[in-house]
């Protein structure tokens, strides 16, 4: 009843009587399934999605759901040691751009830096030839 009253846009009102005629359809069918990934998948296979058409809903919203907010803590973290670090020696846009490259660490750990270095140093170079 929890559920389906945070999620009322998404669930019918039903969803509870719903649910105990799916548990009574699952103890029919005699099927054990561990997992809430192995009953959504017995759900698409065996095609009863159009009969519990709010169970498959109710799974694929609990799949959704984080379950922790460490993510957010952790950005928030960064913020803090990055803004000390660089005081109001750096403007927001660069501020930001830093930001950016460290929470996305995973992608810039395999840029290759050596040759961004060389394109840019090209793009910048301000010789002139004689």
């Amino acid at each position: 009843m929890k559920l389906q009253k945070a999620y009322s846009s998404d669930l019918e009102e039903d969803f509870p009587d719903i649910m105990v005629r799916f548990s009574g359809h699952l103890n029919q069918m005699g099927e054990n399934v561990s997992t809430s990934v192995k009953l959504l998948r017995q759900i698409r296979e065996s095609d009863i999605v159009d009969a519990y058409p709010n169970v498959e809903i109710a799974l694929r919203l609990y799949f959704t759901i984080p379950v922790a907010n460490t993510d957010g803590e952790r950005s928030f973290s960064l913020f803090k040691r990055i803004k000390s670090r660089m005081r109001s020696n750096i403007t927001q846009e660069k501020l930001n751009d830093t930001f950016i490259l460290t929470i996305e660490s995973d992608s810039t750990a395999v840029l290759n830096c050596k040759n961004l270095l060389i394109s840019f140093a090209c793009l910048k170079a301000r010789k002139k030839t004689l």
